[in-house]
């Protein structure tokens, strides 16, 4: 876990860590789909791999259709309790935007976003007093 010294900010990845060790500790079940496969997709090795080789090219070309279309956007964790009910969340940080495919998420599902430690801690706790 890395240390955020004073008058540095926080990064998204760092509130993501937090967010996840608090969860644990509390016992509540969540998902968390990596950035790193999004990343990988349109990678430089990637990319290269598709300029060689109309076969992967075609493969991977669907793979990422496949990957926009149902992946990106979703919200950073999806937390679910024994009931089926689910709370849907996107870590930001104090000045981070909300991208268009994540906009375009919220439309279809309720999506919460949350800034900070303590707000995420607030949400998750109204959401699991009301189940």
């Amino acid at each position: 876990m890395q240390v955020i010294t004073k008058g540095m900010k926080e990064t998204e990845d760092q509130l993501q860590e937090k967010c996840e060790n608090w969860l644990e500790i509390q016992r509540i079940e969540f998902v968390h789909i990596p950035d790193t496969m999004y990343k990988f997709l349109y990678s430089p090795l990637i990319n290269h791999l598709i300029s060689r080789d109309r076969k992967v090219y075609g493969w991977l070309m669907g793979v990422r259709k496949l990957v926009s279309k149902y992946l990106l956007g979703l919200p950073d964790l999806i937390l679910f309790d024994k009931g089926g009910k689910y709370l849907a969340v996107e870590l930001k940080t104090k000045t981070g935007k909300v991208r268009q495919g994540q906009k375009n998420r919220a439309k279809r599902m309720p999506i919460v976003v949350c800034r900070s430690l303590n707000e995420f801690t607030e949400t998750v706790n109204k959401w699991s007093d009301g189940l």
